[in-house]
């Protein structure tokens, strides 16, 4: 804890370069409130009518479809909320599902809530005007960075798919897509960035291939294709399943969807481009 007025200083930089960390620590006084993940494991009523409230949302009845926008909406937070400090500067934050809390707005997971407790700089990838902010020397512990992962996988995000798949018979595959995808999203921006590149890539190989956490090899979610219909041509990352955004009234097929051809995902992007 003597560490953590630098480790905040090193994360509000993050923060200012436009780094995504949709994340309060449990401290801070002004933090709103959460709701503990650990419930969603243990109260099921509580389970159904958060993707009941979802539904209503997107103005259906498709539970299958709200529990899908539900977990992918909250992977995509605690995946950027632990491994964006991970394979940037080293930081690693313990995401475990009774310590994690998730913010809602608008019935949708936004942010997240960490212990900071268990925050410590546990590979020193800081740059060199970072060094002031940091402890100095600092041991690689490559057996802490497998914590931080298996407390995301195993104790957190594995859990809720498979108890969402019990109880609203939504597929593990749909699930574990939406986790690869996004990691397959947040590894492509890291790896192209200036500093922290060699990170990034050192981590993505971990992650891509699930080493040391129970999950499927999550570059097996996704595979990319050349597009040449879109200026410039260029990869572009395709899902292995439909995460069902399309099944909401008036929503179109995401850029990702595995069900649409080459023709209609230019027409997606450039849309979303516009």
């Amino acid at each position: 804890m003597n560490q953590l007025p630098q480790h905040v200083k090193i994360i509000e930089r993050l923060r200012q370069e436009g780094m995504r960390l949709p994340f309060h620590f449990a401290e801070e006084q002004d933090r709103p409130e959460g709701i503990a993940i650990e419930r969603l494991l243990k109260d099921v009523t509580l389970l159904r009518n958060l993707m009941q409230n979802v539904a209503t949302q997107m103005q259906s009845n498709n539970l299958v479809a709200a529990a899908s926008l539900f977990q992918k909406r909250l992977a995509s937070v605690l995946l950027a909320s632990v491994l964006t400090p991970l394979s940037t500067v080293g930081l690693g934050l313990i995401a475990d599902a009774d310590s994690t809390e998730i913010v809602l707005v608008d019935n949708l997971p936004a942010r997240v809530i960490l212990d900071s407790s268990h925050l410590q700089l546990l590979v020193n990838r800081l740059p060199h005007d970072y060094q002031n902010l940091g402890p100095g020397h600092v041991h690689h512990d490559s057996a802490q960075v497998q914590l931080v992962l298996k407390a995301l996988f195993d104790r957190t995000l594995g859990p809720l798919i498979y108890q969402i798949a019990s109880e609203f018979k939504l597929s593990p595959k749909v699930m574990w897509g939406n986790v690869g995808n996004f990691v397959g999203y947040l590894y492509g921006e890291l790896c192209d960035h200036p500093v922290y590149q060699q990170a990034a890539q050192a981590d993505k190989e971990v992650l891509f291939h699930s080493v040391g956490f129970t999950a499927p090899p999550l570059s097996q979610t996704f595979h990319e294709v050349w597009l040449e219909e879109i200026t410039p041509a260029r990869k572009i990352r395709v899902r292995n399943s439909c995460c069902l955004w399309n099944q909401f009234p008036g929503n179109k097929s995401c850029t990702t969807c595995p069900l649409v051809c080459n023709a209609e995902r230019a027409e997606l992007l450039t849309a979303y481009n516009a």
